[in-house]
């Protein structure tokens, strides 16, 4: 009787053991989607960096006001980008641009996001050598620790469409 009870602790024993390994291998084993971390994968990872890889103008309008943007042609495109208030990145211009066609500004040095508490800002201007330079449109961007990791953003306003693309770093 004693063996038959001695060999029942040691099954429960080896039993619970096995239960137990189970129990941890199957929390374990759970691979989360890259930026996500937790037992279900639902806790978002901050980045280390995020990358502007490019911003593209997709539309504007031809006029402002009942006027075109420069007296005798199209608008002289060009972007800044802003860390809250401070400019960061001013590109070249692209001169007589139409709306006909995509704009694309791959800023040069790379900008790279690392304060994710800050605002980051696009500006769209015509570039107007004789007076300031006319605000076309904005896009602006916080990085959010429950939004996802979009890897483009968009702002359509008063006809202009301005997209920001984004890669994430860990």
């Amino acid at each position: 009787m004693r063996a038959k009870i001695l060999e029942f602790i040691i099954f429960f024993c080896v039993l619970s053991i096995l239960v137990l390994i189970f129990n941890f291998c199957q929390k374990s084993s759970k691979i989360c989607s890259l930026g996500y971390t937790g037992e279900s994968c639902q806790t978002q990872v901050t980045p280390s960096k995020i990358k502007i890889d490019y911003i593209k103008i997709d539309s504007f309008p031809t006029f402002i006001n009942g006027h075109t943007w420069d007296v005798s042609d199209g608008p002289d495109l060009f972007i800044s980008i802003y860390k809250d208030s401070l400019l960061i990145y001013q590109s070249l211009v692209n001169n007589n641009a139409t709306n006909t066609r995509d704009y694309y500004f791959y800023p040069n040095p790379v900008i790279e996001i690392k304060d994710m508490s800050a605002n980051y800002t696009v500006k769209l201007f015509d570039d107007d050598i004789d007076f300031d330079h006319d605000l076309m449109g904005d896009l602006s961007h916080k990085y959010s620790s429950t939004g996802g990791f979009p890897t483009s953003i968009s702002s359509t306003k008063n006809g202009v469409k301005i997209v920001m693309n984004f890669t994430y770093s860990w």
